[in-house]
């Protein structure tokens, strides 16, 4: 994909629409999209005040966009990009700036739109062409060669091919089969491996001190580490507890 951004002064010269037409067709078996400020509207409905468009600048625009087959991207309000900043009678708005976009692109690009954002010093908005499947794509074909060493055989969720319930079959299995084996006076063990989350792994101190730069009152931090400090963990072994102990780390839920 190309994106191609211009500030066309000179599009009111017909030499400038023929260099135009004749670069973007040297491109045309490339998907990509234009951008910028074309010093010219396709119709006379992109104008606000002031005295009329001429045609024949909008004609020499409109032939670049239809001999090259490109296609204005569709936008959000409001409509005009450019605004002389003048009040009353003298004001002028105009949409100068836009997204084109050859074929290739818009087929590739199908949810797309393009946002005119709020007007800052400039004469002209901001414009935004928004593709949220863009990077989402780019990340998956640069992620494709190595996924197949990222993620295990037993990960089954959101992996192409395979099924989320997949692991609770196997795990529903597994218990099965250990209890059928208890038995038989065999021991065995399960242990589930969940122990990376963010919230298990926060330092009391390190929250303290957190709570500090952010200026909370003394009063609330000294509740909130109370709260959090003053818990106590024993563990079960053949169903009797053994060992308390407090933790350092780690926040819990209720």
């Amino acid at each position: 994909m190309i994106g191609l951004s211009l500030n066309v002064q000179g599009l009111g010269n017909p030499c400038m629409f023929t260099a135009l037409k004749r670069h973007l067709r040297g491109i045309d078996n490339l998907s990509w999209v234009y951008k910028g400020d074309f010093n010219e509207l396709l119709s006379r409905k992109e104008k606000l005040g002031g005295p009329d468009k001429s045609f024949s600048g909008m004609i020499q625009l409109r032939d670049v966009v239809d001999d090259c087959d490109l296609g204005d991207l569709r936008f959000s309000s409001p409509k005009f990009t450019w605004n002389n900043k003048r009040y009353g009678q003298d004001n002028i708005q105009e949409r100068l700036d836009r997204f084109l976009a050859n074929t290739q692109w818009r087929d590739t690009f199908l949810n797309n739109r393009v946002e005119h954002l709020g007007f800052n010093f400039s004469y002209h908005r901001p414009i935004l062409l928004v593709c949220s499947l863009v990077f989402s794509q780019v990340l998956a074909a640069r992620l494709k060669p190595c996924l197949s060493n990222i993620i295990s055989h037993f990960q089954s969720t959101f992996v192409h091919g395979r099924q989320i319930y997949d692991n609770v079959i196997t795990t529903f299995e597994s218990f099965h089969s250990m209890a059928r084996k208890m038995l038989e006076n065999r021991g065995h063990m399960a242990l589930k491996l969940d122990m990376s989350k963010a919230y298990d792994r926060v330092e009391f101190a390190f929250l303290k001190a957190v709570l500090v730069k952010l200026n909370f009152p003394a009063v609330w931090i000294s509740l909130i580490m109370d709260c959090i400090s003053s818990s106590k963990l024993s563990f079960l072994l053949n169903g009797k507890a053994i060992r308390t102990m407090s933790p350092s780390r780690g926040l819990r839920q209720g």
